[in-house]
């Protein structure tokens, strides 16, 4: 592998580590074939704390008779098969739930209502016992999660639609080029960030032209790809300054009503 190819993965694994994705342990439920997860109540009081306000630990949705019998199958599954990969496995897992006879799905079908009566009641005892000031911490985290997932949304989807690349930094072009070696990630990344902080300004100055010059390219595309976006109506996908900047043109365009009497 090549220092240029080495530096990509490197700087991967660190975005990868700063967003907390490393190590990988994913809570959605397509994943618990891959990483073994048992999905149960927390055992914890409260859930978290926002503005100082302790809220507590919300009773967890009932599991879907599918994925009922996804976690009863996945262990044999995986031994009969340990070759197959987490989509694949998953995907078995769902053929073998077509082919279940109605009366052996039945039992899954049960089971899943008996748990969403149960979810129900403990969602009534657990509204009941919330203070004013719960409430209201909840409804702003229930906010803060809405406003995550469209960001995700609109991360995809600005993805799919071939949004422009941000440029990397002065220090993550010297991560690239220098990206290349036999130690350990943690390792790598310490030395790299020495190394870096020891070069002299007239060594950093090569890094600095090109990551200005990718920079200036960037902005370039991405007012380009910004405008295509507004005239296909894709307002959500562009950035807050570029709809104010539209708005103000807008508000220039209109006639002056004092000029037009």
């Amino acid at each position: 592998m090549n220092a240029f190819m080495s530096g990509q993965i490197l700087l991967s694994r660190t975005a990868a580590l700063i967003n907390g994705k490393i190590p990988g342990v994913y809570a959605n439920r397509a994943n618990l074939l891959k990483f073994n997860i048992t999905i149960a109540r927390p055992t914890s009081d409260s859930k978290s704390i926002l503005d100082g306000t302790e809220i507590p630990e919300k009773p967890k949705k009932p599991l879907t008779p599918y994925f009922k019998f996804l976690l009863e199958k996945r262990t044999a599954l995986h031994k009969e098969n340990p070759s197959l990969k987490s989509k694949d496995l998953i995907q078995l897992v769902a053929e073998k739930w077509r082919a279940l006879s109605p009366e052996d799905k039945d039992k899954f079908e049960a089971e899943s209502m008996q748990d969403k009566q149960k979810y129900q009641l403990e969602m009534q005892l657990y509204k009941e016992k919330l203070t004013t000031e719960q409430e209201e911490a909840l409804h702003q985290l229930q906010i803060a999660k809405r406003k995550e997932r469209t960001q995700r949304r609109v991360k995809k989807e600005s993805k799919a639609e071939g949004k422009p690349k941000r440029p990397l930094s002065s220090y993550g072009l010297f991560i690239r080029d220098h990206g290349s070696s036999g130690k350990s990630f943690k390792e790598l990344l310490s030395e790299l960030k020495s190394k870096w902080e020891n070069l002299s300004e007239v060594q950093k100055e090569k890094y600095h032209i090109e990551s200005n010059k990718n920079w200036e390219n960037y902005e370039t595309e991405l007012q380009k790809w910004e405008n295509d976006r507004v005239e296909e109506g894709k307002l959500h996908l562009v950035r807050t300054k570029t709809k104010k900047s539209l708005q103000l043109l807008k508000k220039k365009s209109k006639p002056n009503k004092t000029n037009t009497e």
